[in-house]
């Protein structure tokens, strides 16, 4: 469920989980009115069959306020992606730090301990993916926003992390960094955002939560800046899918796979 939503690949990778596991599904896309998610979202568990739901923009944060019990990343994301029924109850999970975990460290062999780490962005997504992000060992993360008081408010929620504005971050940028992520919806352009010169480690990552057929401008861009390697957010967008069919359906699907077909999907369309 989510407003827009014919962009979802999620139709075409949850299928293919099921073929792992020899079992037969129906999952589809449901565009909610705007002020409709609650209604929406009861009358799809009213259903027989009814297993599960993904949620994505702008109804992660409803999703939370609906569900009855909630999972310890749900709450520390403050967010759900994943529901599904828990006795008579409505559980609320948040799927999105586990994918993108596990997709730099399984899929792109990239260890994040002991990493410095910056994350552009201080909305939704990045709220969802900084638990999984903390729980890694010795990690030092700061927070870039373009309005501080945004930064400063997550900040309260997590207090290990540190902000800073992201107009004329250069200056509050120290250390050379291991992993930039880009949690922001569109990549600012070189005027809003400069980072100085040689910032990045060897063998540092550049990771756009988003996902695209071809490069994405912030992987174009952090190339350009002296990242060793970029990736884009697909193979998140399969894991955190891998990770709620799990949830659902008991069986932790294969996705290498299931994140090549997609990316021949994109590349095709």
């Amino acid at each position: 469920m989510g407003n827009p939503i014919e962009h979802s690949l999620s139709p075409y990778i949850h299928p293919l989980f099921a073929a792992q596991c020899n079992r037969s599904i129906e999952y589809e896309k449901i565009c909610v009115a705007l002020d409709g998610f609650p209604a929406a979202a009861t009358s799809f568990f009213a259903r027989p069959r009814a297993r599960g739901l993904n949620i994505t923009v702008p109804f992660k944060q409803q999703a939370y306020r609906l569900c009855a019990l909630l999972s310890t990343r749900a709450q520390q994301a403050g967010a759900v992606n994943t529901i599904y029924h828990q006795s008579e109850d409505l559980y609320g999970d948040n799927t999105d730090g586990a994918g993108l975990v596990r997709d730099i460290e399984q899929n792109l062999c990239w260890e994040i301990d002991n990493k410095n780490i910056v994350v552009l962005g201080a909305g939704g997504a990045v709220r969802g993916i900084l638990p999984a992000l903390l729980e890694k060992s010795e990690v030092k993360i700061k927070v870039l926003n373009r309005t501080l008081e945004k930064a400063l408010d997550l900040k309260k929620q997590f207090p290990e992390i540190e902000v800073a504005p992201l107009i004329g971050a250069d200056g509050s940028i120290t250390q050379p960094i291991d992993l930039l992520i880009n949690g922001t919806s569109a990549f600012l352009n070189a005027e809003a955002f400069v980072l100085p010169q040689m910032i990045f480690n060897p063998n540092a990552l550049a990771y756009d939560l988003i996902y695209s057929a071809q490069n994405t401008p912030f992987m174009e861009w952090a190339k350009l800046k002296g990242a060793t390697a970029v990736s884009d957010g697909l193979g998140m967008l399969v894991e955190q899918a891998a990770e709620s069919f799990a949830l659902w359906e008991s069986f932790h699907p294969e996705t290498a796979s299931v994140i090549e077909a997609m990316r021949k999907k994109l590349t095709t369309a």
